[in-house]
């Protein structure tokens, strides 16, 4: 089934007194990036959760966010470590002189740099440990929604490039009808400039070379072809194994090179009006075969 390489998925679950919600977002990407946005008390699940995630995707930029809320008394676990503070505070300062950067240092960047020290004995917010299952099966039942949104995104972008493809495959039809007609043409060129180049004495090899270049500039047969056979391969394509996003922009680059060609060596009206249609409707396959994954 094709799928779109962008979505959205979200889940939410609880621990004890605390909410955990899993958020995830993909976007167009030519290769697999999975980006973690996580809790300070989670930064040890990113492998974990990463892993889930590279089972279900195989291509797109991926963000996972996860967002912990826990009752204000959950805190009591945690004491402020004024030495940490100013260290991290310090190295704060130290990261914007060097690097020139002109951002505020803010609470979240000192929470970040574990500014505060976690009590034992009193310590009653959840850790990683214990939120471990819920955050990873949040993320199971988060990405379960991304994929589904991701096939019904797919299922559409299929049906448009069908749709498609029917339109130039009656495109190259109408073309084919044109090659008879704008061959004859071209023959009378060529006859026109075989008697040009006999009435100037030309060997026969050179007689022979002209002939050959002028009849493979302007006859379009075989470019029609290969075509033709491009298109065969994209249908099949689409019916292939996730991922087919790089093999469908490869055939359309096939297709626009060879339609390029057939404008090059258009010597007719008619059919440099069905080239140009047939581009028009591989430039909108193409926008659409970036976003599959």
């Amino acid at each position: 089934m094709t799928k779109s390489m962008t979505g959205y998925g979200q889940a939410t679950g609880t621990f004890q007194s605390s909410s955990l919600s899993v958020e995830l977002k993909t976007l167009n990407n030519r290769f697999r990036e999975i980006y973690c946005r996580l809790p300070f008390q989670l930064t040890s699940l990113e492998e974990a959760l990463k892993k889930i995630l590279a089972e279900k995707i195989a291509r797109g930029r991926v963000e996972i966010t996860l967002q912990l809320s826990t009752p204000p008394d959950e805190l009591q676990g945690f004491a402020f470590n004024p030495s940490k503070a100013e260290a991290a505070l310090r190295l704060l300062e130290k990261l914007r002189e060097e690097t020139g950067v002109t951002d505020p240092i803010s609470l979240n960047h000192l929470l970040a740099l574990n500014a505060l020290d976690q009590n034992p004995t009193n310590a009653q917010g959840p850790n990683a440990a214990s939120l471990a299952p819920l955050a990873q099966s949040l993320t199971q039942e988060a990405l379960a929604d991304l994929v589904a949104f991701r096939e019904r995104e797919g299922a559409a972008m299929e049906r448009d490039l069908l749709t498609r493809l029917e339109i130039l495959e009656r495109i190259l039809s109408r073309i084919k009808s044109l090659i008879a007609p704008t061959n004859a043409a071209i023959f009378e060129k060529l006859k026109n400039r075989i008697e040009e180049l006999i009435q100037k004495a030309v060997s026969p090899e050179r007689l022979a070379v002209e002939a050959a270049i002028l009849a493979d500039r302007m006859d379009i047969t075989e470019e029609v072809v290969r075509f033709a056979s491009h298109l065969a391969n994209f249908r099949l394509a689409l019916t292939e194994p996730l991922p087919i996003g790089r093999r469908l922009e490869f055939l359309l680059q096939e297709l626009n090179r060879e339609a390029n060609t057939m404008g090059s060596k258009s010597q007719s009206t008619p059919l440099t009006d069905e080239i140009l249609a047939i581009k028009f409707e591989l430039e909108k396959a193409r926008e659409l075969a970036q976003n599959i994954e």
